[in-house]
């Protein structure tokens, strides 16, 4: 799948990852290079994990990630009004996005969404 084009799903399930923290932790590591959408959408739902390990795992692969997929799908899960502290590091994400991805005009989507 070519996350330079995907599109978010406007129904999106955003739920972080269920289990112990073991568990969830071992998720995420998993979804560390997302092979498609679904995967994607899991990563980002991470975000909203109550450890902050694992919120900082999901941040940090995402925002390795970069791209316009990564953005899209932030930009559709801070519309799902996940919560104050998932918001924050979705927000986190973006100014690593915006101030890293070679791409300028993800740099610029990037800015425009973590507004």
């Amino acid at each position: 799948m070519n996350f330079s084009t995907a599109q978010p799903t406007l129904l999106a399930d955003f739920s972080p990852p269920s289990g112990s923290r073991s568990q969830r932790l071992k998720t995420v590591m998993g979804l560390g290079k997302p092979k498609n959408q679904a995967e994607l959408q899991a990563l980002v739902g991470a975000l909203a994990d109550e450890d902050e390990s694992i919120r900082w795992l999901a941040g940090s692969s995402l925002a390795r990630l970069g791209g316009l997929a990564v953005v899209q799908m932030l930009a559709a899960f801070l519309q799902s009004q996940p919560g104050e502290t998932a918001v924050r590091e979705a927000r986190r994400v973006l100014a690593l996005i915006a101030d890293t991805d070679e791409d300028e005009s993800v740099r610029t989507a990037a800015q425009e969404v973590g507004r």
